[in-house]
């Protein structure tokens, strides 16, 4: 497998609001769910979930869901353990992770995963050659285990490509895995890998929204509105209007000191325009400006419309949802990623074609896959 699909860049899924996941995109690994292992260039619903999720969290590879009954189900790649399920084999419709209840969020990195439960606990499984899992160890894990520390008091979890991150209930973030980016924060320049958490340098408090999407630049929200990013910046991946140096600790977005209600790692939606933004590598128009320049600094995504309420997406594309549940991607769409039924790489955003057109809102994701 390529890295590209390694780093999740060939399929994305979508939640709806009656609960159902629908994916689509390259299909090798079991990675839309559907029973099958054939790509699907429309949105297509993966099996057995039965209007009954209510978190999505998208990986490289992988995916899992969050049921109503507060169960995780996971489907796509398992070699090295990331569905949870005491395995390693790829699983083309999701199964059950063993020993989970309560669980109110699901992320889900290159191929490891994270669950949050309703006591503010933080669990991981899967691969850990990096310290992921944050265990303390750099032994991989087919079932979840617990995370050094964060046992409770943790508001939101994301995951990166080999990293993981932590929104506690105090506005501070906490990383642990891999750091030759910088992306634990705490401004090691040995290349040191994390096994356990490790406090972020300038985020003790005051986060309201922290995201990795599965790859290895991470973005805070600030409850100011301000945003700031760290880790890889080869693109202009911070957006700080450098390139080529990396950030070992967050730095200030370009022209986003204030007024952003929503982000994702290298995207932001402005209000009260509800605009949405995104920088960084440019390669298939994944910025979505209608060029393959690299980005910098925030540019306006075209055709995507002013009523934008959040995006998703690393690497070679991105998608977005608007407040009145349209869902449209842009970028890299050799698998179909951008589920318009056509293999043809997108400039600008496009709608996502959808057999029965349901509408999408609320708990969408769509991978850096992400």
């Amino acid at each position: 497998m390529s890295s590209t699909s390694a780093r999740g860049q060939s399929f994305s899924c979508a939640l709806t609001s009656a609960g159902n996941v629908y994916c689509w995109g390259s299909n090798a690994n079991g990675n839309i769910g559907n029973a099958s292992f054939a790509n699907a260039t429309i949105a297509v619903p993966v099996y057995g979930l039965n209007a009954n999720v209510a978190r999505l969290g998208i990986g490289g590879v992988h995916s899992c869901a969050v049921l109503r009954d507060s169960s995780v189900r996971c489907w796509g790649s398992g070699a090295r353990g990331e569905l949870g399920n005491g395995a390693t084999v790829d699983r083309h419709v999701p199964v059950v992770v063993t020993g989970l209840s309560g669980v109110v969020q699901v992320v889900a990195g290159n191929v490891h995963s994270c669950a949050l439960t309703t006591a503010g606990a933080v669990k991981c499984w899967g691969s850990n050659g990096a310290g992921q899992l944050g265990d303390g160890s750099f032994t991989d894990r087919s079932t979840p285990v617990d995370v050094v520390g964060l046992s409770s008091g943790v508001a939101m979890i994301t995951a990166g490509f080999q990293h993981t991150c932590a929104l506690t209930t105090a506005g501070a973030v906490k990383c642990w895995g891999r750091n030759n980016w910088g992306q634990t924060g705490n401004n090691d320049v040995n290349n040191q890998q994390f096994a356990t958490p490790v406090d972020v340098i300038g985020l003790g408090a005051g986060v309201v929204a922290v995201d990795a999407d599965v790859g290895d630049t991470i973005c805070a929200l600030l409850a100011t509105g301000a945003v700031k990013c760290w880790g890889l910046n080869a693109n202009g991946d911070v957006g700080d209007g450098t390139s080529g140096t990396n950030r070992r600790q967050p730095v200030d977005v370009v022209g986003l000191s204030a007024g952003v209600v929503a982000i994702t790692a290298k995207c932001a939606v402005l209000a009260p325009s509800r605009t949405l933004k995104c920088w960084g590598s440019n390669g298939s128009g994944q910025v979505g400006d209608g060029t393959t320049t690299a980005r910098s600094a925030p540019a306006a995504v075209v055709g995507f419309g002013s009523d934008a309420l959040k995006a998703r997406g690393v690497g070679g594309h991105r998608c977005g949802i608007t407040v009145a549940g349209r869902l449209q991607c842009w970028g890299g769409n050799s698998s179909g990623q951008l589920g318009d039924g056509t293999t043809t790489n997108r400039l600008t955003a496009g709608d996502v074609l959808v057999d029965g057109d349901p509408v999408y809102r609320g708990g969408f994701e769509a991978p850096a896959v992400q």
